[in-house]
């Protein structure tokens, strides 16, 4: 039975926060002729799937530090602040890309985990 490649992961090189693509298979280009056995991917929210850390700008900004003055304080950032806490718009949609690809090419189902909260994470998404 083949082994498979690491799924894909967010690459941090020189602080860089670029999404890097790898195929399921180890023998096939198609990423529909996947055999993984992989059927569920973890990621993490705050500096993987967003490159800075949204609990701790938001906390800056939030009258209280519970759910709802970070959502309260999230409904108040700017959409600018917010594409740049992910990444900017290219970095945004290779996420997007990549996610799709896992979801829909290879049916593997994707959930986030974080110390966060969901009601934000969710928002924010």
């Amino acid at each position: 039975k083949k082994t498979c490649k690491q799924m894909a992961a967010v690459k941090e090189e020189n602080k860089s926060q670029d999404v890097e693509d790898k195929d399921v298979n180890e023998n096939s280009d198609n990423p529909k002729d996947n055999k993984c056995s992989v059927k569920l991917v973890v990621y993490d929210f705050d500096q993987t799937i967003t490159s800075s850390h949204l609990y701790y700008e938001l906390s800056g900004s939030a009258v209280s530090d519970d759910s709802k003055g970070q959502t309260d304080a999230l409904s108040q950032m700017k959409d600018d602040e917010l594409l740049s806490i992910f990444g900017g718009q290219d970095r945004l949609e290779a996420i997007d890309k990549h996610f799709n690809k896992l979801v829909n090419d290879n049916n593997i189902e994707l959930a986030i985990i974080s110390y966060g909260y969901v009601q934000v994470i969710k928002n924010a998404l």
